[in-house]
């Protein structure tokens, strides 16, 4: 608990967000508005975390003969890796 005292306020801009931050040994916890002194008892802010990309699919294509995986299962050339789309038609999953 010393070392959540020893820490400092910041009002700005901080991984994306705008408020009041509360450091303390490197590491930053956002709180919408400033507490007197230090925030104690500690209560740990709500941590909002971005969900992560979602990783990128690929189709592979063969122009000779021309086609896509699996359709096309030997290609005289290399497989052209390109991202996977939906067809603007295609039906909600």
């Amino acid at each position: 608990m010393d070392l959540w005292r020893g820490g400092r306020w910041h009002h700005g801009r901080h991984d994306g967000r705008v408020g009041w931050w509360w450091i303390v040994a490197g590491a930053w916890y956002f709180y919408p508005t400033r507490i007197d002194t230090y925030p104690d008892p500690y209560q740990p802010p709500v941590v909002v975390v971005p969900p992560a990309p979602a990783p990128t699919q690929y189709w592979y294509y063969c122009p000779n003969p021309a086609g896509y995986y699996p359709y096309v299962v030997r290609c005289a050339v290399n497989w052209q890796r390109v991202p996977a789309t939906v067809p603007p038609n295609a039906p909600p999953r």
